[in-house]
């Protein structure tokens, strides 16, 4: 007996420990160096046990938080999931599906990232705590205002405050205030917009919190910009930048630095036309396109078209106005891309409902059924009639919905005009594409190629033309690369192929075949001349489709310095043996 107590003493000790260490971790996790929590999770790793679900799910959550931080947002999902096949209680929960959709969100994945905020949002509220519920509003309002459903995204913001409030909870509260005022900013609301901002810079400095009053900052600044307050702007973006800086915020801070620059053009356009402006700006631009920050890419290249026409540059100045107006359409299919996957889950559980609906209609058929049995035999036959034909319309309806889903998931993944992948699904495809071991004997090509003179075609010959230009070289891109090949469209006039061939001569044979078919049709028609700027690289065992895609971006822009109607080569590229043989 004594034994018994001892044996049982042990465990609970033991059990004390494991909670007070995954207290210990949490704490480390949340604070500003995350990364210090990692050995204590490695050494408990051993410790946890779904006997124990809520110190499992603790050791799970925090992990999957560690990886999304880490940049495996898939990792984290995956890890989700599989936690979430566990009876939960509801606030670990809510804080696995917050978890999921913070991740998709990152990983661009946003069908992903609705569906884990409609489970969130759909989980009882009066099961769960302030603490855990406040994060997912927050989600909501962000993801939300993104895709226009503004007043849905203040419900859900103004709601966190209120909890928040609540609970006394005040960098909960400043958090909250942080989200609601872009919502209204995004929707052209200004006053309101100001306002929120404010009593966020309020609350956040209240509290000691320099990082988020910066990134309040910035963003009053940028709305006050445009309402032409520009000395109050300077002296906000100026703050913002300092606190982003301080508090290793890089895609903020450099945000700020842009609001920053277009308020000094605007009180001084000579003082940013002149050293070392020219040189902050060029890092502004390459810091951008790396994250991809097409927004500000395209706000950045405004700018820039309104200092060149001020130093009274117009040529420069138009090369400026198109690549803002590239950098506007890549972040133009972003947004159809997040807007999209918002209506497919919407799709998706419309269609959930009408199956569940179905299924009852079926029992209610059933009943009516049962119950005709005992009645005369007429009526029976009525009555199944009926029912056979609100089966039959549910159907119907339930088939139509099916469509539509199709539908919606094929226009978040392809370019409406031409029928190519779009430019995020080329990416995140090709990502994948390039995860897997290619075929022995063969090796990996990416192409780009972008028509000449593009703009001048569309303003001589119309847009109907142009769009004629882009879905005939879409065709012809099809019929020179395999069907295995991923061929997008990435630009306004830009395309991309990735594929796979046994030799570089063999892609060159391809391209060359393409261009012959290009200079053919420039003989024997009457339609605008078309000619391509091509950049070609081979892609090593190891390498990123994002940095193949810089190197390829190089060549591509040498092409087109060097007089247009040309390919440019990778001088690196290794020939190889073509083994397939020849006639």
């Amino acid at each position: 007996m004594l034994a018994l107590i001892l044996a049982l003493g042990s465990v609970a000790a033991g059990a004390d420990e494991l909670d007070d260490k995954l207290a210990l971790a949490r704490e480390l996790s949340y604070g500003e160096s995350w990364s210090q929590a990692r050995p204590l999770l490695e050494e408990i790793e051993a410790q946890v046990s779904p006997e124990r679900i809520g110190s499992y799910a603790e050791y799970q959550l925090l992990r999957a938080r560690h990886e999304t931080l880490s940049g495996d947002g898939e990792a984290a999902i995956a890890r989700m999931e599989r936690l979430l096949e566990h009876p939960l209680a509801a606030n670990q929960q809510i804080e696995a599906l917050h978890q999921i959709a913070h991740s998709a969100v990152l990983l661009r994945d946003y069908e992903r990232g609705f569906d884990g905020l409609t489970r969130a949002l759909a989980l009882d509220p009066e099961a769960i705590n302030n603490q855990h519920r406040i994060p997912i509003l927050n989600m909501a309002a962000y993801m939300f205002g993104r895709v226009g459903e503004t007043e849905r995204a203040l419900q859900h913001g103004r709601r966190a405050i209120e909890l928040a409030r609540a609970e006394g909870d005040l960098r909960a509260e400043c958090i909250s205030r942080q989200r609601v005022a872009p919502v209204l900013k995004w929707d052209q609301r200004a006053a309101e917009a100001e306002r929120a901002y404010r009593l966020g810079i309020e609350q956040c400095a209240r509290i000691g919190n320099a990082l988020f009053v910066g990134v309040l900052e910035h963003g009053l600044a940028d709305l006050l910009r445009n309402q032409g307050q520009t000395d109050e702007a300077f002296e906000l973006a100026s703050r913002a930048i300092e606190a982003l800086d301080e508090g290793v915020f890089p895609l903020g801070e450099f945000e700020a630095r842009l609001v920053h620059a277009e308020t000094l053009f605007d009180r001084s356009p000579d003082t940013i036309a002149a050293p070392p402006w020219p040189q902050r700006l060029e890092s502004l631009e390459a810091f951008m396109r790396e994250h991809r920050s097409w927004d500000q890419l395209a706000r950045l290249e405004a700018l820039r078209a309104r200092i060149a026409l001020h130093r009274g540059q117009p040529h420069a100045a138009a090369n400026h106005l198109e690549r803002q107006l590239e950098a506007r359409e890549q972040f133009l299919g972003h947004e159809r891309q997040m807007r999209l996957a918002y209506l497919e889950v919407q799709f998706d559980t419309r269609l959930k409902e009408q199956e569940i609906e179905l299924l009852h209609e079926r029992a209610r058929a059933a009943e009516i059924e049962s119950l005709a049995g005992r009645q005369q035999q007429q009526l029976r036959n009525l009555v199944l009639v009926l029912a056979g034909l609100l089966v039959v319309l549910l159907v119907v309806v339930l088939g139509r919905t099916r469509r539509a889903h199709r539908h919606f998931r094929h226009l978040s993944r392809h370019d409406g005009l031409t029928g190519l992948a779009n430019h995020s699904w080329f990416f995140d495809h090709g990502k994948a594409l390039l995860s897997q071991t290619p075929e022995p004997g063969r090796h990996r090509y990416l192409l780009m190629a972008d028509i000449d003179h593009f703009k001048q075609i569309n303003d001589t010959h119309g847009h109907p033309v142009g769009d004629q230009v882009l879905r005939a070289l879409a065709e012809k891109l099809r019929g020179q690369f395999a069907d295995d090949a991923l061929i997008g469209r990435i630009g306004g006039e830009e395309f991309g192929v990735l594929t796979e061939a046994p030799s570089a001569e063999s892609m060159l044979e391809r391209i060359e075949r393409l261009k012959a078919e290009l200079r053919a049709n420039r003989r024997h028609s009457d339609g605008p001349t078309i000619s391509l700027s091509l950049g070609l690289v081979q892609i090593a065992r190891d390498e990123s489709l994002t940095d193949a895609m810089r190197r390829v971006d190089q060549l591509l822009y040498q092409a087109k310095s060097a007089g247009r109607d040309r390919l440019v080569t990778d001088p690196n590229i290794q020939p190889h043996p073509d083994p397939s043989p020849r006639p």
